[in-house]
């Protein structure tokens, strides 16, 4: 697997092939729990009971993960998980809202998961505005951050904009 090494890059891309993908988010959950303890992470895939199972099956300690889903909706129960939930993937004032008050609290570092399921809810113009706003969030406090996204993807408009703002890609099969 590659490393990530938030370390040196503060704001990276995780590219990661379809049947890779549960693999990917575990290496890199896992990665950047241990470095930076408490992390928050920003599902648009899957609901946080999920991705909590997943972790919890790779000895990822899901108690020290703050996840923000906008899977669920507000349907969500806590069933003893850390979890702020938004209304949608298209929601993205909502989402910035969440991300921004996570960004103030203990959270070292941010796993957003995923840059292709971004855009499958919003436009091009929208997604690179929301990427480019988030990125400038992460710089100004210090925190890091690793966005998922998968192969199939890397040649959208998005992928290319998103290249300039990050400051490394890597690809993990």
């Amino acid at each position: 697997m590659a490393s990530i090494d938030l370390a040196v890059n503060q704001v990276i891309v995780m590219v990661v092939s379809k049947t890779g993908y549960e693999t990917g988010i575990e290496h890199a959950t896992s990665l950047v729990s241990k470095k930076y303890g408490e992390i928050c992470y920003i599902s648009l895939n899957k609901p946080y009971t999920t991705l909590g199972e997943i972790f919890s099956r790779k000895g990822i300690d899901v108690k020290k993960i703050i996840f923000i889903d906008c899977v669920t909706g507000r349907a969500a129960k806590e069933n003893g998980y850390n979890v702020i939930t938004v209304s949608s993937p298209k929601a993205l004032t909502q989402l910035s809202i969440a991300i921004t008050e996570e960004i103030g609290k203990s959270a070292g570092a941010f796993i957003f998961d995923s840059l292709s399921t971004l855009l499958a809810y919003q436009d091009n113009s929208t997604s690179i505005k929301f990427v480019h706003s988030i990125v400038s969030k992460m710089r100004t406090t210090k925190k890091r951050c690793v966005f998922i996204c998968l192969t199939d993807d890397l040649k959208t408009d998005l992928m290319k904009d998103v290249s300039m703002f990050v400051d490394k890609i890597i690809s993990v099969r």
